[in-house]
């Protein structure tokens, strides 16, 4: 089974989408060209943890597999990489 929400087409990285496949899930989130983003991760809203390495946008969406949990809730964001 398969849900999923995305972001407008003006605006495409405004809300991420996420997919559950069986037990596993993605996150989807639009890399604009030339910049950086990486996933990171947290169980309070508080204290972000990197998921992974900086990835470089292409103007299309960038995907994370993220597996499966089980345990506390855990919140998921793409911050950008601030530009020089």
């Amino acid at each position: 089974m398969e849900g999923q929400s995305r972001g407008s087409a003006a605006n495409p990285g405004s809300v991420p989408t996420l997919r559950f496949l069986l037990s596993t899930a993605q996150l989807e989130f639009y890399g604009g060209n030339g910049h950086e983003y990486r996933l990171e991760h947290s169980t309070n809203l508080t204290g972000w943890t990197p998921f992974s390495g900086w990835v470089t946008g292409t103007n299309q969406y960038l995907l994370w597999e993220v597996g499966s949990f089980v345990g506390p809730a855990t919140f998921w964001r793409a911050t950008a990489r601030p530009q020089p």
